[in-house]
């Protein structure tokens, strides 16, 4: 018989996992609703987004037709002299273009050269110029044009055989019997449309920034003249699939990294809602937070266990306690941790240490005068002696019942001068013994 106990003690491991379990279910259940939330969030924005779209698409038609409007106005107001420079001017580009990629333009430039210098310094009639103007750019074009599918149809050509090349020595067969034969049999997509195709798979990637060889390729692509595309996509096609590769191993990294943080986003907001606690907005914002934000999920998952362990551990001992007539007062948070406080007639008991896994139960008597009166004191000691001969039978029933296992159980006898006895206010009497009162009656 004893007024203090003190003992460790384990949960049964199945009682554990059990706990466990259950808190994987609560979880999954909340982070469930919390997708459901972010599904209808996103919804809304895509809705929003939608209509954002159209207004700034009405927005730019309009100031595209302005815009328009006023070119046609200044293009009619031009003189003849800054139509022609223009003309020349634009020649001028493409002769440079192909000059630079391939050469063999010289009696062209001497033309162009001739024609700009007139230009500059002509007393002449315009009318004639214009026409002299127009037969140089015409000529031009079709020289340009000719030596562009002069050197397209080699290109291609060289850009087939490597194919066959390619694929017949993965196979370990011999081109050269049936290399020109293979040639003619085998279908192409035109390596024009394939590197218009992947430039726009490019200029599609939101990486696209990052690579100042991107812009610089689109801007020479878009410079040369229709007919020197062809040659230019192929030339350039190999450059072209580099740049794919390092743009969709940025993606991947990238997108990876996305769903890694939206995960573990989501599953933070989900323990906040089950801890009854405000997400911090500001931290799930931040995109350089994923790492604090994995560390506060864990801790406060871990908690959540916790926290679903004591209330079992808890429940476990009011249950106990309740069977026999002693029924639970109070739940107090102190210095030492949660303290749950029970009635008997005559005393009370307090157990506290239960989140550190060790036990630590004090029977206390009570008195309500100045001081404790002899007769009070033997009361309280007689109602620990009832509750020490009950506490063999509430140790089985927490171990067979809930998995409690107590180790090491340490007593102190009590006695009439050594007992501790604690003041109980007639309020408090009122609050109290009113309930010992009905349960003792059970």
């Amino acid at each position: 018989m004893s007024s203090y106990i003190t003992s460790p003690f384990v949960l049964e491991e199945r009682r554990l996992q059990g706990i466990v379990n259950q808190c994987t279910q609560d979880f999954n259940i909340a982070l469930q609703n919390v997708r459901q939330q972010q599904d209808f969030i996103n919804q809304k924005a895509k809705m929003q987004n939608r209509k954002d779209q159209q207004y700034f698409v009405s927005n730019e038609i309009s100031e595209k037709e302005y815009k328009t409007g006023i070119l046609e106005r200044h293009v009619e107001l031009q003189e003849k002299r800054q139509y022609l420079q223009e003309m020349l001017q634009s020649m001028k580009i493409e002769l440079d273009i192909f000059q630079r990629e391939y050469s063999e333009m010289d009696n062209a430039i001497k033309r162009q050269a001739q024609l700009e210098f007139r230009l500059e310094n002509s007393l002449e009639n315009l009318e004639q110029l214009e026409v002299d103007i127009g037969f140089h750019i015409k000529t031009t074009e079709a020289e340009i044009q000719q030596l562009s599918e002069e050197k397209y149809r080699k290109f291609v050509y060289e850009y087939k055989l490597d194919n066959i090349v390619n694929k017949k020595a993965k196979k370990g067969i011999s081109l050269q019997v049936h290399k020109q034969e293979n040639l003619q049999n085998t279908v192409y997509d035109a390596p024009f449309d394939i590197f218009v195709a992947k430039l726009a798979q490019v200029l599609d990637s939101p990486y696209h920034n990052r690579f100042p060889s991107i812009r610089k390729l689109k801007e020479a692509f878009d410079l040369q003249p229709e007919y020197a595309k062809p040659a230019f996509a192929v030339k350039h096609m190999q450059k072209l699939d580099e740049l794919l590769k390092q743009l969709q191993a940025i993606s991947n990294t990238e997108k990876m990294a996305d769903n890694k943080r939206q995960k573990i986003v989501l599953q933070y907001r989900a323990i906040c809602n089950l801890m009854h606690i405000e997400a911090d907005e500001r931290m799930i914002e931040d995109e350089r937070s994923t790492r604090k934000l994995i560390q506060l999920y864990q801790e406060l998952f871990r908690n959540y266990q916790e926290q679903k362990k004591q209330e079992y551990i808890s429940s476990a001992i009011s249950n106990v306690m309740q069977k026999r007539g002693i029924v639970f007062q109070d739940s107090i948070n102190s210095d030492y941790g949660n303290v749950m406080q029970f009635g008997l007639d005559n005393a009370t008991i307090q157990i506290s240490g239960t989140e550190h896994n060790y036990l630590e139960l004090e029977v206390a008597g009570q008195y309500f005068g100045e001081l404790p009166t002899l007769n009070e004191r033997r009361k309280s000691v007689s109602s620990m002696e009832h509750f020490c001969s009950l506490f063999r039978q509430i140790e089985i029933e927490l171990k067979e019942d809930y998995g409690i296992i107590f180790q090491n159980i340490l007593t102190e006898v009590p006695n009439e001068d050594a007992i501790q006895m604690r003041k109980i206010s007639n309020q408090e009497g009122k609050k109290y013994f009113g309930k010992n009162q009905v349960a003792n009656s059970l």
